[in-house]
């Protein structure tokens, strides 16, 4: 009964979560790599690569030198 009532506010606020840290990832290693947020999404949208934030923040983490090679790409 008590997992029928409130499953469905905790399966959205464990997304919210994870965002939230991915987007964090992201953020730290744009200030590793001297460049803000904002201005990586926008070029990434304006050379059209397509990487969704859950796969920049698995990058950011796990291969910085990739992470690195697509800001100086931008």
């Amino acid at each position: 009964m008590h997992t029928g009532q409130y499953g469905d506010d905790h399966r959205q606020r464990r997304g919210e979560r994870m965002r939230r840290m991915g987007s964090a990832k992201i953020n730290d290693a744009c200030k590793n790599n001297n460049i803000q947020y904002k201005d990586l999404i926008a070029g990434l949208k304006k050379n059209k690569i397509e990487l969704n934030r859950m796969v920049l923040a698995d990058i950011a983490v796990n291969n910085p030198e990739v992470f690195t090679t697509i800001v100086k790409s931008l």
